[in-house]
């Protein structure tokens, strides 16, 4: 009998000190498969990170506090580069600072945090 999920090719590269990931990326290659909700509702950051994340977060919607935005989010992600939650805002701080600048450089940041981020969530 054949399955009724379409069946979709995932290829991965990770570094020795980022196999830690893989359960996570498979696990997201599952839930993309199965049309499930993603895990974020219990998705935390650690103590050390909190303030942090929290002030880059909400200063984000503010163009006048962009660069606080980003300068809180990356100790955020200094503190906590495991949680779902860090990456994730840094590169949405650093996409806004590229929407009121249009410098290229803001864009090409913002894909490299993506990229960063990748290794620790979900797909």
């Amino acid at each position: 009998m054949a399955s009724p999920v379409a069946s979709r090719k995932w290829d991965a590269e990770y570094v020795s000190d980022q196999t830690r990931y893989i359960p996570v990326a498979l696990a997201g290659v599952v839930k993309a498969t199965f049309h499930l909700p993603p895990p974020m509702a219990d998705a935390t950051v650690n103590a050390a990170a909190r303030p942090d994340c929290q002030r880059g977060m909400a200063a984000i919607s503010w163009d006048s506090k962009v660069d606080e935005a980003i300068t809180a989010l990356q100790r955020a992600v200094s503190a906590d580069s495991d949680s779902p939650l860090t990456y994730p805002g840094l590169a949405e701080a650093e996409w806004f600072k590229f929407y009121a600048t249009k410098d290229q450089a803001w864009l090409a940041r913002t894909a490299e945090t993506e990229t960063k981020r990748s290794c620790a969530i979900p797909i």
